[in-house]
C-alpha cells in the first residue's frame, strides 16, 4: 500500500472513531462500504481497508452476508472481559517482567505519555490506542501463546467501550493523570524485574479501570 492511500485510511478509519466517539454512529448501526465511501469522498478500496481496520481493532464486526456494524458490548460481557482480564492480565505481566527486553521496555516508555486522556475530546481515540499497545507491548513480552492470543480479543472489544465512553473535560484529566500514574509504576516495576509487584500492580490498575468503566456503562 503507498503512503498516500494508507494516510486516506487512516484519516476515514479516525473520521469513523470521532463519529463512535460523538455519538453520531452507535452500537447497532451498520457501516455500509458505500456510504462511507461516499460520506468521505474515499473509494470504495479505500472504505473497505478502514472498515477492516475497525474490525480487526475490534472497533466493528463483520456479519456473514450482512456487512460490518458496531457492536453492542452490554454491562455483564463488560464485567466479563475485566475479570478475565484480572486473572490473564496479572500472569501475563508477571510472566514478562522476568523476560522482557530493554527495547520492549523502551517502546512502552515512548508511548506512556499518550496512554491518558486530556481535556480534549480528541485525546480519547489517541489514548484509546496508545494505552492499547502500551498494555500489548507486555502482554506479548510476556512470550506466553495461550495468554496473548486469549487477551488481544478481550483488549479489542475494550478498546470499543473506551471509545462509546462519554465524559466531561474534568473527568478526562483526572482518569488521563491516574492512568499515566499507574503505567508509571508498572514499568518502573517491568524494569526492576519484580514479577510480584508488576502482577499485583496490573490487578490494581484494571479493577480501578473495571469500577469507572462499569460506572459511565451504568449511566449511558
Amino acid at each position: 500500500m503507498t503512503e498516500k492511500k494508507q494516510r486516506a485510511v487512516d484519516v476515514t478509519y479516525e473520521a469513523i472513531c470521532a463519529s463512535l466517539s460523538s455519538g453520531d454512529v452507535k452500537p447497532g448501526d451498520w457501516l455500509r462500504q458505500e456510504a462511507i465511501a461516499a460520506a468521505y469522498g474515499v473509494s470504495q478500496v479505500t472504505a473497505r481497508d478502514a472498515l477492516n481496520r475497525l474490525a480487526l481493532e475490534g472497533l466493528a464486526e463483520r456479519v456473514p452476508r450482512k456487512g460490518v456494524r458496531i457492536p453492542y458490548i452490554s454491562t455483564d460481557d463488560l464485567k466479563d472481559i475485566y475479570e478475565i482480564r484480572l486473572i490473564a492480565e496479572g500472569l501475563a505481566w508477571g510472566a514478562a517482567a522476568q523476560v522482557i527486553t530493554d527495547e520492549e521496555l523502551q517502546k512502552m516508555q515512548e508511548l506512556l505519555p499518550y496512554t491518558g486522556t486530556t481535556a480534549d475530546p480528541k485525546s480519547v481515540d489517541v489514548a484509546r490506542q496508545k494505552n492499547r499497545e502500551f498494555h500489548m507491548v507486555a502482554i506479548q513480552a510476556s512470550r506466553r501463546w495461550t495468554l496473548i492470543h486469549i487477551l488481544t480479543p478481550l483488549l479489542n472489544f475494550n478498546n470499543l467501550r473506551y471509545l462509546l465512553s462519554s465524559t466531561t473535560g474534568e473527568t478526562r484529566v483526572a482518569d488521563g493523570q491516574r492512568n499515566i500514574a499507574d503505567h508509571t509504576k508498572l514499568l518502573k516495576a517491568l524494569e526492576a524485574r519484580d514479577s510480584a509487584l508488576t502482577r499485583n500492580l496490573i490487578v490494581k490498575h484494571i479493577e480501578r479501570a473495571m469500577k469507572d468503566r462499569l460506572a459511565l456503562q451504568s449511566k449511558g
